[in-house]
This record gives structure tokens, C-alpha cells and sequence, in this order.
């Protein structure tokens, strides 16, 4: 039988500007509506969240992640690493292109009732055998017309345009390859994200390409042709002029995309990541990665600020989306419920980046619940590995 749901006596919140410093509760009505916020006393027939030591916050977005679950051969069951690890948002990074995206959508979007979105490949196919078949082989494999047309009788879902760009994917090809799929996200109107790694096209070449709202994932990998300069040990020149142009740096974690030192030396200089992707897929979720709350623990210890942490997996994810933040009060009353319940677990843990470098937190970000719609799920935090 459907019922409200009430969380009690928030102790904090975050990326919530109207609701800081203020210990609220929240009733959400039968429907998954915000009914009301304030000094609200408990019903016994209501489902009760007590929310004392918690944190709040929008739902977490995990901006980069493969979910294609039967048809990429790394994609994973999107329940894995959805609600149950505090994220309410999941969004797929090129996993398919216009010829299989009716069957993400089928299959993966309409299969689920909390958000999922897609960045649709440039390839046709999209990602079916990771770095062995190339999304990119031959101009067959790429139709930009096609391409334009299912993101824009899409565009509910389809929320931004995704390519690769690295040795192992372009083989023999380069920037043509990133100027052609940035050709169609200007198109569409949409934001493009591109995988970085091995050169391929130089980064500053990819970043001279590239826009406000474009999305460079694996800001912090450790391959050659990363970030840093190798002379200075500074961040490269193109990389400050893109980001001062409005060029998004994502971290997206993956199984061989995120290095310690890297991330310590850039932060360190005051170059801070914009969005904080896992890049989970069947590989990475064993190898180190393991969920978006561990990806943001780490982070953190390289010198992120916690409230900089949250709002890179809420109002910044959440406005390259286009989907609904949480400025005042009033814009919260009456919206359909999607937070995410936290605690800042403050004990000593080892984690291990990409290349199993030893990362050395003090705070974990632990969920507890997430409630989306009148949905009520308790998270586990991971089986991560640790000493």
C-alpha cells in the first residue's frame, strides 16, 4: 500500500542551498512528491527515515558508466551500481550508437524506474567488443546523419554525444575523428565527452576541438600524453585555456584511467576536476574502481573538498543533464523526491587507484539511503578493496 515517506531530523545537507545549516525533516507524499519541510512530526503510518548523523543531498549522478548490460561485452546490470550504492542517475558513455540505441532504450531505460541517460556513440554500433572491434574502423562504421537523427527524436534520454579518442581505439585514425563527432554534438545542441589516453591525437589537439560544456573524461590518467606537462611536471597550457573556455574535466576511474599522483599534482596546482565519473563497467568494478561512493573517497584524499566531492556528483553532473536540481525551497516543494542519505565516515582506510598505487583516505563517504519517487532503498557500500 502506497504511503508517505517522512526523513527525520536531517542533521546537514549539501548542494541543497536552501536547506544548509538547518536540521529539517522532509514528508514526501504517495505519489514521491516533496509535500512539505519543516518541524513535522511523525506518523505512524508513514514510513520513517531517521536521518540523525546523515547527510542529504541531491541524488548522485554517475556521469560515466557502461550499462548496456547483454550487448557491450563490459557492460553491467545498472541495478549493480545504481540506487543501492546511493546514486540515482546513471548515465551510459557511448555504449551504443544509433544502430542498437532502440534497445538500450527498450530494454536498459524503460527496464527501470530511477534515471538513466545516454551519451550516444559517434560509432553506429557503439561499444560492442571493447578495444578489439574499433568504433571507428572505417567510414562505414560512422553516419553522422544517422546519428543526428536518433539523438534528436531521443533527446528525453539521449543527453549528450560520446567518442573515443586514444591509440587503441582510432588505431591509424585521428582528429578527424573528434572534430567529426563534435560536428554532430554542435548539431544536436548537445555536449560531447571524449575519452582520453594514449596519443592518438595529442590532448591539446582533442582540447582545441572542444567547447564550454564538452567533457574530457580521464582528466587524471597516467598513460603518456597525460595532463602534465613531462618537462615542468605542470599542467599543460591547453588544458588550463580549456577549462578557462568552459571545458568540463571528468575523472572517470575505469580499469586503467586514474592515477594518485597525477590527481594530487594537478589539485595541488588549483586544477580541480569538474565531474566525478566511475567509467564502472565488468572490468574496472574489479580492478579498483568498485562504485561512485569509493571513486569520491578517493578523490577527496587527494585533495578535494568534501562539498566540492558532492557537487561534482550533484549540481554539476545534474546541469549537464538537464535534469531537476534543487536551488530554493520553493523550486523543491511539489518535485518528485530524489536524495541521496550519506555519512562522512571519518576512519582510516587504503584504497588503490587504476595502476594499484595506494591511496590513503581518512573519509569515506558512506551511503545510507536513497529515495527517489516513493522509493525507499538502504545502500551497501561496496565490496572495495582495502587494508
Amino acid at each position: 500500500m502506497d504511503t508517505k515517506i517522512l526523513i527525520k531530523d536531517i542533521s546537514a545537507a549539501y548542494s541543497i542551498p536552501s536547506l544548509q545549516g538547518k536540521r529539517v525533516s522532509i514528508l514526501i507524499d504517495e505519489n514521491g512528491l516533496v509535500e512539505r519541510i519543516g518541524n513535522i512530526k511523525a506518523d505512524a503510518t508513514w514510513r520513517t527515515i531517521d536521518a540523525t548523523g546523515l547527510i542529504l543531498s541531491p541524488g548522485w549522478v554517475d556521469i560515466h558508466t557502461h550499462i548496456y548490460d547483454g550487448v557491450c561485452d563490459i557492460g553491467l546490470d545498472p541495478d549493480r551500481i545504481g540506487p543501492k550504492t546511493g546514486v540515482t542517475a546513471l548515465v551510459d558513455a557511448g555504449s551504443a550508437g544509433h544502430v542498437n540505441y532502440h534497445g538500450f532504450e527498450k530494454y536498459i531505460i524503460n527496464g527501470h524506474d530511477y534515471g538513466i541517460f545516454a551519451f550516444l556513440n559517434y560509432g553506429s554500433i557503439g561499444i560492442s567488443r571493447c578495444n578489439v572491434i574499433c568504433d571507428y574502423e572505417t567510414d562505414d562504421f560512422i553516419q553522422p546523419e544517422e546519428t543526428i537523427a536518433c539523438i534528436n527524436a531521443h533527446k528525453d534520454h539521449i543527453r549528450g554525444v560520446k567518442v573515443r579518442a586514444c591509440k587503441v581505439v582510432l588505431k591509424n585514425r585521428g582528429i578527424e575523428i573528434v572534430k567529426g563527432a563534435k560536428a554532430v554534438a554542435r548539431e544536436v545542441g548537445l555536449p560531447l565527452m571524449v575519452h582520453v589516453g594514449e596519443p592518438g591525437p595529442t590532448l591539446p589537439k582533442i582540447l582545441d576541438v572542444l567547447g564550454a560544456r564538452d567533457i574530457v573524461t580521464h582528466c587524471f590518467h597516467g598513460k603518456p600524453g597525460n595532463i602534465l606537462d613531462p618537462r615542468t611536471g605542470k599542467v599543460i597550457d591547453a588544458a588550463i585555456e580549456a577549462k578557462a573556455r568552459g571545458v568540463l574535466f571528468d575523472i572517470g576511474h575505469g580499469a586503467a584511467s586514474f592515477n594518485v599522483s597525477v590527481g594530487k599534482t594537478c589539485m595541488a596546482q588549483g586544477f580541480l576536476p569538474d565531474l566525478i565519473g566511475s567509467d564502472l563497467h565488468t572490468v574496472s568494478i574489479a580492478q579498483n574502481a568498485v562504485s561512485l561512493p569509493v571513486t569520491m573517497s578517493k578523490i577527496q584524499a587527494c585533495g578535494l573538498p568534501s562539498q566540492h566531492v558532492v557537487d561534482c556528483v550533484t549540481t554539476r553532473a545534474r546541469q549537464i543533464l538537464d535534469i531537476e536540481g534543487f536551488q530554493g525551497e520553493d523550486s523543491l516543494l511539489g518535485t518528485r523526491a530524489d536524495f541521496t542519505l550519506f555519512q562522512e565516515a571519518h576512519t582510516a582506510k587504503t584504497f588503490y587507484d587504476a595502476n594499484d598505487n595506494r591511496i590513503d583516505t581518512s573519509l569515506q563517504y558512506v551511503p545510507h539511503y536513497t529515495v527517489y519517487g516513493p522509493h525507499i532503498v538502504q545502500c551497501a557500500y561496496g565490496e572495495e578493496r582495502s587494508e
